[in-house]
Formats: structure tokens, sequence, C-alpha cells
């Protein structure tokens, strides 16, 4: 677990005590960890995150959370110390890690002709939506359309030639 930790750039194992005996926290207090709060730990201050993974950590800069950057990673963008980029064919997403401004080639537009900034899930979704219609090599223009600009309900989230998608808004009483 220690040299599994290490690998791959952790600071800290934390186990938690819950449901442990003596023989438990004798055996890991042997090995160097020691009690927390309400965990027991082991620190690994020479541990050294990787670059993969240290791409991810938003710094003091950033707009864009984890979580926001990791589902970008893991969804094929480039994520660069200003920038984060999906490319496919000649079009591309580009989203600016310290303002969430996103940008996009010719064939993407974005209705009311707004900026579009990444915020929240909604849009991030739209984000998803737009990467996987590149990534599928569609060659219709792609239009992302904001909540408070849909005409009616049959608006879509995105419009992709005569195709709309639509992103579930939750449960709605019937």
């Amino acid at each position: 677990m220690k040299s599994q930790a290490e690998a791959t750039g952790c600071s800290v194992v934390t186990l938690n005590k819950d449901g442990g005996n003596d023989l438990f926290y004798e055996y890991f207090t042997q090995r160097g960890f020691a009690p927390r709060g309400e965990n027991i730990v082991l620190d690994l201050p020479s541990s050294q995150m990787n670059d993969y993974d240290l791409s991810i950590i938003p710094t003091e800069n950033d707009k864009l959370s984890f979580w926001e950057l990791f589902f970008l990673r893991e969804h094929g963008f480039d994520i660069e110390d200003r920038f984060c980029r999906f490319d496919s064919a000649d079009k591309s997403i580009v989203i600016d890690r310290e303002s969430g401004s996103c940008t996009f080639s010719a064939g993407i537009s974005v209705s009311a002709n707004r900026d579009f900034i990444l915020h929240d899930a909604h849009s991030l979704s739209q984000i998803h939506i737009c990467r996987e219609l590149l990534k599928m090599g569609i060659t219709e223009d792609i239009e992302i359309i904001f909540p408070e600009t849909k005409v009616t309900e049959t608006t879509p989230d995105v419009l992709a030639g005569k195709w709309g998608i639509f992103l579930s808004r939750g449960r709605r009483k019937v």
C-alpha cells in the first residue's frame, strides 16, 4: 500500500478506525501510521505527484475546479498551464483555466452571440456534447443554446444540423 501510494504521488494514506481492533491498530502503528482524529494516518512527505496528475490541481489563478479539470482531462482534453484544449480534425474547443471562458473554432456557435463560461454541470455537459459530436466527425454546424435563451420547452440544449440534443432538468411533476 505504501509503495503504491508513493508511486502515484500521494502525500498521505488515511485509514478509518471504524471497525478496527487493537491488533489492527498495532499492525499499522508498527508500520508508521499515527492516530489523527477518527483516523490513523501515514504521512509520505517525500512523495511527488506526477505531472499528469499535477496538471488538474487548481492553482490560485484557476476558476475551474478540480472536478472540472479532472472531467475534461478524462474526456480527451489536453490540460495545459493556462488552457484546456480539445482538437478534432479542423475543429477545436479551448477553455481558459483562469476565466472558464470557452472559445470554439468555426462551425461551433453559441446562442445570442454571448461568451460561454464553463461554470456548472449544465455548461460542462454542453461542452461534453460538443466534444462527442466532434469526436464522431459531425460536419454540420453545432450551436450551444443557453437555457435562458430557449424559446420553448422543445428548444434543445445543443443543436447539430437538424438534430436537437436535450439535457435532463431533473424529474418533473406530472
